[in-house]
């Protein structure tokens, strides 16, 4: 499987397939990408992520981290239960602001 991140303007993108350790850096790469070229608040829907293990989590909060330097905020929509439970299990689910309703 792989990761598909799909950018629909530049404040809003698509994160679809698998956020494993297997896709991890292209998805790493192309969010960064996407983040330090545009300015402003930042929305990735995950509704198609199908499946993410710890790497995938990594790669979001590592977007966090990207946007603070381009002076950006991102925040995750629609995420997994299973990526809210990591992200739980793992005490970090605070710096992923989600709304599954957006």
């Amino acid at each position: 499987m792989t990761v598909d991140f799909q950018v629909i303007d530049a404040a809003h993108a698509r994160l679809g397939g698998e956020l494993s350790f297997a896709t991890a850096a292209d998805a790493l790469l192309a969010g960064s990408r996407w983040l330090t070229a545009g300015s402003g608040a930042a929305a990735v829907d995950c509704r198609s992520l199908q499946r993410a293990d710890s790497a995938g989590l990594a790669v979001l909060l590592e977007w966090l981290a990207v946007a603070a330097r381009a002076q950006r905020t991102v925040s995750f929509v629609n995420l997994p239960e299973s990526l809210r439970q990591l992200a739980a299990i793992s005490e970090v689910e605070r710096w992923l602001e989600t709304s599954p309703d957006r």
